[in-house]
């Protein structure tokens, strides 16, 4: 209410004045009085249109601020989506005995692996969900933790990690897209700076963390659930997780 009365003060006054006008014909007769209740009702009629004009530009304009955003950062949102679905799945796969975790740390995000990885089970779930697995996973993944694991286990726990930060390429790629026209989206209202850097700064650090040996990846994984949290209350997002291995290839892996 405070909002609307501040854009649209001036009409406000302006039908606060045509009122005053119009009191005096309802109280006295002449042709004064009546040429001032026209006025006054004149006055009325035309700010209450221009309010009506304004709303609707104002929706307008909301529609399409909403609907330009969410194709702006659609890309950016499906990389951290496939990004978080990846953690759950080789989570998923973690205590598997017969899962082969000997190739190149690339192949786990090619074309031809993902087909393979197909005849896993999928699984989809809600972003609530989603949330509570990987806050369970992170549990899991604390640097205290996984020092506490036998060398076997940590070996194939970096190993995890160094798979998930290498198919982060493309996430990375958007997100440095999305910092290098930061004053150009906070100027048009698509996305504030601080909310840019945060997004920023948790991926980049995330995919560092991931990639290195007997590092926080707790943290990290929270750093990812944060910055998909911030686009998907910005562009209204909400598709759910499915729980499978998924990703952008290059053509060139087709």
């Amino acid at each position: 209410m405070i909002n609307f009365i501040k854009h649209h003060l001036i009409y406000i006054v302006t039908i606060i004045i045509s009122l005053i006008l119009t009191v005096p014909f309802c109280i006295w007769s002449g042709d004064f009085y009546n040429v001032l209740s026209s006025v006054g009702c004149s006055g009325i009629a035309a700010s209450l249109m221009a309010i009506f004009i304004d709303i609707r530009t104002e929706k307008q304009k909301q529609e399409k601020l909403k609907r330009a955003k969410e194709t702006y950062f659609r890309k950016l949102y499906d990389e951290l989506l496939m990004i978080l679905q990846r953690v759950l799945w080789f989570d998923n796969r973690f205590d598997e005995e017969d899962f082969d975790w000997s190739f190149p740390l690339e192949y786990y995000s090619t074309m031809d692996y993902m087909v393979y990885a197909s005849k896993y089970p999928t699984e989809e779930i809600t972003y609530e969900e989603a949330k509570k697995r990987l806050k369970t996973c992170a549990e899991k993944y604390t640097i205290e933790k996984v020092k506490s694991y036998k060398q076997e286990i940590q070996n194939k726990l970096i190993k995890m990690f160094q798979i998930i930060s290498t198919s982060g390429t493309y996430l990375q790629a958007q997100t440095n897209k999305i910092k290098e026209n930061e004053i150009m989206l906070s100027t048009e209202n698509y996305l504030s700076l601080e909310n840019i850097n945060s997004i920023e700064f948790n991926v980049n650090l995330a995919l560092t963390l991931m990639g290195k040996e007997n590092k926080n990846y707790s943290l990290a994984i929270e750093m990812l659930v944060k910055s998909i949290q911030i686009i998907r209350e910005h562009c209204n997002y909400v598709d759910k997780f499915t729980i499978a291995l998924q990703g952008s290839v290059s053509m060139k892996n087709i």
